[in-house]
């Protein structure tokens, strides 16, 4: 086989397999994610089920938004 036609198709595979993994692993993965902290975000924001303790800034935020709105 020659030298280019084994480069060519070896990039073509390994792009593939490159795509096949981001579209069905990690994009998946990263919008559970992105769904998780939105929901944990609501969670905190409206149905007060979070303490604010141990949380990031942003968490704290909306916690303390919620709380002065309720007042």
């Amino acid at each position: 086989m020659d030298q280019k036609l084994l480069a060519v198709l070896l990039g073509v595979i390994s792009g593939g397999i490159g795509y096949w993994i981001t579209t069905f692993w990690m994009r998946p993965i990263l919008q559970y994610r992105d769904l998780r902290l939105k929901v944990f975000a609501d969670f905190i924001f409206y149905a007060q089920v979070v303490s604010a303790e141990g949380l990031n800034d942003r968490m704290k935020a909306l916690y303390e938004d919620r709380i002065s709105n309720e007042a």
